[in-house]
């Protein structure tokens, strides 16, 4: 592509030096970077994409894209290059996004497992369908791992070019904070957006919960007339957006009558039936996805699918034929006992699920978590409260360390308990207690990494999937049982 074609992409920019007339490919990692490819330069909390313009320039970069001045080069200067990198994407590839459904979805918590069930549903219905979260992201059924939730935006639109290629007509992402606010998705299409709910999560990189939602309600604010926002009536930040958002707003709940609402429901350890009413008339829907939580992440697959255009029968089917979301109120079964594994790492992700539990569960609830490091540490004593409070059994270990003391973390969520708690440090020996103390009718819930298959313990990451682990464990004590 010429070089001032693809810069046409930018609103404001200054032009230092001669670039070169055609650009091969755009890059924001100098050492990935080739001849003939414009450089991005992106200031990070770790590092500075500035301090390597000698560098890309040696290695045959066509020009330079920066917040600043640097040396002679050749280089472009933008107010913000994060919000550059997204809009020359966008051209790059061909705004892939303008040729498909684009569906996102933003909160708290909710995102997989809503994104999952609108993916089920769309194949019941035949439409070859793509998807991005936290778990990896899907084209034509084959699935790749990523460590974001939402992709950088050059990489992003770079799948979005690749699903639109291989035929996808529709496609639906979860939209982290972390993205609206580093202008990942910014220059991306959505047709339809929906809000899950807000609680506290993330301040150790926003600064308070306020400006955590000013970062989800980017998203909404950025629709067009023509789109829809799917909100959470039951979440009071819904009529917030309500007032900020240029699209059609449509609403969910389990509380109130309104676009999309739980008629009647009823909840059992296997899973729940929903008699949801839709301006398209009543669906029953049965569910083998368990608790509560999971009846807003019902409701707002329904809701965000029918907007869409789908018919109640491919909803009905779309949403039975999804047994479980890896590390989302993941069922393992063991012996009279359940074993359930979920990526409940907030204060309030943790209250939901135990007491989505609490409402079928006919034994005790033995919990393990642990916090991460190098987060937010406000949220420790809070995990701590509300799992002494709702858990019959309490056993504190280590979750992703990174580089802080693991019984530091430990001793900091200890804080908020009141009662009895056993500290395990080592997660596997944790894991093995907790089943060990199971009987008949109890659920052991093994929360905080969900899906991850890591452990990150400074700059090392060490394999660890809970749910292979509980599957081991459980083996092992079968194996020692008489019976």
């Amino acid at each position: 592509m010429r070089t001032q074609e693809l810069i046409g992409a930018l609103p404001q920019k200054e032009v230092q030096g001669q670039l070169g007339e055609e650009t091969k490919g755009i890059s924001y990692n100098s050492r990935l970077l080739n001849p003939g490819e414009l450089f991005v330069a992106l200031s990070g909390t770790r590092s500075d994409g500035h301090l390597y313009i000698p560098e890309v320039f040696e290695k045959g970069a066509v020009g330079a894209v920066v917040e600043r001045r640097v040396g002679d080069f050749p280089q472009i200067l933008v107010p913000d290059s994060r919000a550059a990198l997204a809009l020359l994407a966008c051209k790059w590839y061909g705004n892939p996004s303008q040729d498909l459904w684009m569906v996102g979805i933003t909160g708290t918590n909710g995102k997989t497992t809503t994104s999952h069930l609108i993916k089920s549903i769309w194949e019941k219905e035949g439409k070859e369908s793509g998807l991005l979260g936290t778990i990896g992201y899907e084209i034509s059924g084959k699935y790749r791992q990523d460590e974001l939730t939402t992709p950088q935006s050059l990489d992003l639109q770079s799948i979005l070019r690749q699903m639109v290629e291989q035929g996808t007509e529709r496609a639906v992402m979860e939209v982290s904070s972390h993205a609206l606010s580093l202008k990942r998705v910014l220059g991306t299409n959505y047709d339809l957006a929906v809000f899950t709910n807000l609680s506290r999560d993330h301040l150790d990189f926003h600064r308070d919960m306020d400006s955590y939602f000013q970062a989800k309600l980017i998203l909404f604010q950025g629709l067009k007339a023509g789109a829809i926002a799917l909100l959470n009536l039951d979440d009071p930040k819904s009529d917030l957006i309500r007032k900020q958002t240029r699209a059609k707003v449509l609403t969910y709940s389990l509380r109130e009558k309104t676009d999309i609402w739980a008629k009647s429901y009823s909840l059992q350890s296997t899973g729940s039936e929903t008699v949801i009413s839709t301006p398209q008339g009543e669906i029953l829907i049965k569910s083998k996805l368990i608790g509560k939580a999971n009846l807003y992440n019902i409701l707002a697959a329904v809701g965000a699918t029918l907007a869409g255009g789908t018919k109640p029968e491919a909803i009905r089917e779309g949403v039975d034929d999804l047994p479980s979301v890896k590390g989302r109120m993941e069922v393992v079964e063991g012996r009279g006992f359940k074993v359930l594994i979920d990526y409940a790492h907030t204060p309030d992700a943790l209250q939901n699920l135990l007491g989505s539990l609490r409402e079928i569960a006919a034994g005790r609830l033995i919990l393990l978590f642990g916090c991460g490091g190098d987060r937010d540490r406000g949220k420790r004593p809070l995990m701590g409260q509300v799992g002494s409070r709702l858990a019959d059994r309490l056993i504190l270990t280590s979750d992703n360390p990174r580089w802080e003391d693991p019984r530091r973390i430990i001793e900091e969520i200890a804080q908020g308990v009141k009662g009895e708690l056993e500290i395990i440090e080592e997660r596997r020996e944790a894991i093995r207690t907790a089943l060990k103390l199971a009987r008949k009718g109890d659920w052991v819930i093994v929360a905080g990494k969900g899906h991850e298959t890591t452990q990150l313990v400074k700059d090392k990451a060490i394999p660890f999937d809970d749910r292979k682990v509980v599957e081991e464990e459980l083996k092992g004590l079968w194996k020692k049982s008489p019976s």
